[in-house]
This record gives C-alpha cells, structure tokens and sequence, in this order.
C-alpha cells in the first residue's frame, strides 16, 4: 500500500491487525515517514514499514509494540 498523502499519524489507541508481514506492505516511497505514533498506545501485527524517510520509518512519541512485523528499507537523517 503505497503512501501518497504523508505518514499515517496514529493520536488515539489502537491496535492494527494485518495479513502477515508479506502480505501487508505500507511504503512512504522515500517522501516522507510511514507511522507516528503520538502519546497513544499502539499495536502492530503483521505488516511491512518501509520506504520511509523520517526517523527509520516510525517516530514513535507513546507506547508501541510490534509483532510480527518488518520494519525495512528505511532512512533517518
């Protein structure tokens, strides 16, 4: 799924269930970050980050907790 609208900005809890790793891809395509999880709670299961410029991919301002999941393909400044 590529991004084209900026990173995906999570400000409430919640919980994010996938298809697996590689099945479930979210890719910023080196324009911007992909998550930012900000003074939330989040859970992650089985999905791809890459392609994200800001931070690796996250930024990561609460709680997040990753299963599952592949966080690659990333740059931070």
């Amino acid at each position: 799924m590529p991004l084209t609208l900026g990173q995906l900005t999570l400000s409430d809890d919640v919980q994010v269930t996938g298809p697996g790793a590689g099945q479930l891809i979210i890719d910023a395509q080196q324009s911007s970050g992909v998550l930012q999880v900000t003074s939330s709670t989040a859970e992650i299961y089985g999905l791809t980050v890459t392609g994200g410029l800001v931070e690796g991919g996250i930024i990561n301002e609460g709680t997040l907790t990753l299963t599952s999941s592949s966080v690659s393909g990333n740059w931070s400044a």
